[in-house]
């Protein structure tokens, strides 16, 4: 066997001859990974277990073989001339567009049809064009096998099947020989199909995509003794020279089906060949009118026994009628009988019936005069309660209004309360105000105390809100405002403490020289000043609120806070722009109090003024 070369797709070849197990072999090919074809031929009495074989390809086959003057039964020699006839040519050209309709881009895809033992060179050829790598199975079963198998189902007489079989065999041998070819055995197969499967993929040299316990079980159950429905006996074939070819090619194969180098083997195939051959071309027309003869008898004897069926169908038909009529009268009239009897028995049952529902009807009626008597006397105890209800209703309601009314007059009391304390609030807000303004001018731990301090003026409008429910919250939150002007205390304390130190001393003169420049929050800015601020990108927003967390802590607008006090408590804009050196650098700005940042874009940058980088943080 020669080894393919790569190829993108693999056709695997069932070519063994009708009714030698390809079926079989088809299923377990499908079941290990091979791709049948899509429009498969639905399964039949003879074969229930389904064919394996595409319709459209079986139809193709069959045009072939009408076009060069064949049939699928026919033993002799197919015409050699054929596929070099102007007529190949329109079947090669149809048969890629079917390949490509029953299997797709499937990359292994198996095509199994009897006739392909008859029609293999066309295969090869088309397949070549394609470039698709060809691997051939070649199923085969005893000949006896097959010669009883073809005449319980097409009524052939042994030679003539045994003829079929030989040129089917030989045929497809062959033509197969030079290719990767398996020789299959279906008894084998039905024996142990592993080891068999395994065997051809060694001599076709093809890995089985699907193969595991559950594909085992499913084989399994595919092939079972029920499928061999005819095994070997005596010789069917009524002369002996075609039991001993037949003979001599079996052991041949069966051979091959063990080495397939075997060339005694194919050396005996050879020489049973071109006996046959022979023998074929000197008695074909003999043999051929032979067969059409016995054809026709055998469809005269299935006319005649078709007629006497269709008679004898007739009398039974009419014997069955006859029976069918008495029997349906005698249905009839004990259908009649059982009707009345059934009548008449229904009345007798409506009639005890409707005395014993009288009997209830006058009890149940004397037991509801009794229930209207208990209910009355029901009635006349539930409305006495309901008096009683009514009575305890009213009073209720009195009490409840009085309630309201007292409850209405501690709720005006309370809202003068909570007057007075909003007033009292709105003066410690003021307070809270004036001290938030000395605050801004300390340092970070005071400006941490102004956040916490803006936090509590939230809390305590909340607790505003919710004065109408509680005092104790709004008691509550004047005490945590107390806390934190103690705390405020504590800071301007300390504040005081450093002005006392020696250090404070020390940087007098530099305060004195950047607080003559300065001024006050609100006099600085105007809102020109805080859109050229906002729009250059001078000013990072991320960079100035990572860089001062007390101004993100406190929600101020960091362009606003920059443009009214970062600029002259050292603060800069961004990394690229350092706010103490510019004024250093440029005392007249200083003098001025401008801010750094707005004197640099409306004019320091047309004067040729630099700036530097700000101090890392």
């Amino acid at each position: 066997m020669s080894t393919s070369p790569p190829h993108r797709r693999t056709a695997l070849l069932v070519a063994g001859m009708h009714r030698s197990g390809t079926s079989a072999l088809g299923g377990v090919l499908a079941a290990l990974g091979a791709q049948p074809p899509k429009s498969l031929m639905p399964p039949t009495k003879d074969n229930p277990r389904g064919y394996w074989e595409s319709s459209a390809l079986m139809q193709f086959h069959n045009d072939v073989l009408a076009s060069a003057g064949s049939t699928w039964h026919d033993w002799s020699r197919f015409n050699p001339d054929w596929l070099d006839s102007d007529v190949a040519a329109d079947y090669e050209a149809a048969l890629p567009r079917i390949i490509e309709q029953e299997f797709g881009d499937a990359r292994l895809f198996m095509v199994k049809d009897p006739r392909i033992c008859r029609l293999l060179p066309l295969w090869l050829r088309v397949l070549g064009e394609m470039d698709v790598a060809v691997k051939v199975l070649l199923p085969i079963r005893h000949p006896l096998e097959v010669v009883r198998s073809l005449e319980a189902r097409d009524a052939f007489v042994s030679s003539r099947s045994t003829l079929i079989w030989l040129r089917h065999v030989l045929d497809a041998e062959r033509d197969s020989r030079g290719l990767d070819r398996g020789v299959i055995q279906y008894a084998e197969v039905l024996k142990d199909w592993r080891t068999q499967m395994r065997k051809v993929s060694h001599d076709i040299h093809l890995h089985w995509p699907k193969w595991s316990a559950d594909i085992e079980v499913e084989i399994d159950q595919y092939l079972s003794a029920g499928l061999r429905h005819h095994s070997q006996g005596e010789s069917a074939a009524s002369q002996p020279q075609l039991a001993e070819w037949a003979k001599r090619c079996f052991d041949a194969l069966s051979r091959l089906s063990r080495d397939g180098g075997d060339l005694q083997a194919m050396a005996t195939l050879d020489a049973v060949r071109a006996d046959f051959e022979q023998s074929s071309e000197i008695f074909a027309t003999v043999a051929r009118e032979t067969e059409l003869r016995a054809a026709r008898e055998h469809r005269a004897r299935e006319r005649e026994a078709a007629e006497a069926s269709r008679k004898l169908a007739a009398v039974e038909a009419q014997v069955e009628a006859v029976a069918a009529a008495a029997d349906q009268k005698q249905r009839q009239h004990d259908a009649e009988t059982a009707a009345l009897s059934s009548s008449l028995a229904d009345a007798e049952r409506t009639c005890s019936a409707l005395e014993s529902e009288l009997d209830a009807l006058r009890g149940e009626l004397t037991s509801r005069d009794q229930r209207v008597e208990e209910m009355q006397v029901e009635l006349d105890v539930r409305e006495q309660r309901l008096q009683e209800v009514a009575s305890e209703l009213d009073e209720a309601r009195r009490a409840a209004e009085e309630a309201i009314s007292a409850k209405n007059m501690e709720l005006a009391e309370r809202s003068g309360e909570i007057a007075a304390l909003t007033r009292l609030l709105v003066l410690k807000e003021h307070a809270i105000e004036q001290a938030e303004l000395e605050r801004r001018a300390l340092t970070l731990g005071i400006d941490k105390h102004k956040a916490r301090i803006r936090t509590l003026e939230k809390q305590v409008a909340e607790a505003r809100k919710q004065a109408a429910a509680t005092q104790h919250s709004l008691t509550t939150v004047q005490g945590q405002l107390a806390a934190e002007q103690a705390a405020l205390q504590q800071a301007t304390e300390e504040l005081a403490r450093l002005r006392a130190s020696a250090s404070w001393r020390m940087t007098a003169p530099l305060r004195k020289i950047g607080g003559a420049t300065r001024r006050t929050p609100r006099d600085n800015g105007t809102d020109g000043d805080l859109a050229l601020v906002r729009g250059t990108e001078l000013f990072d927003v991320a960079w100035y609120l990572a860089s001062n967390p007390d101004v993100a802590a406190a929600g101020i607008d960091p362009a606003e806070h920059y443009l009214r006090h970062g600029a002259y408590e050292g603060r800069d804009p961004s990394p690229r722009f350092a706010s103490r050196h510019y004024l250093d650098t440029y005392p007249d700005v200083a003098a001025v109090g401008m801010n750094p940042l707005v004197h640099y874009l409306r004019h320091g940058r047309a004067e040729g003024r630099t700036t530097a980088a700000a101090a890392p943080r």
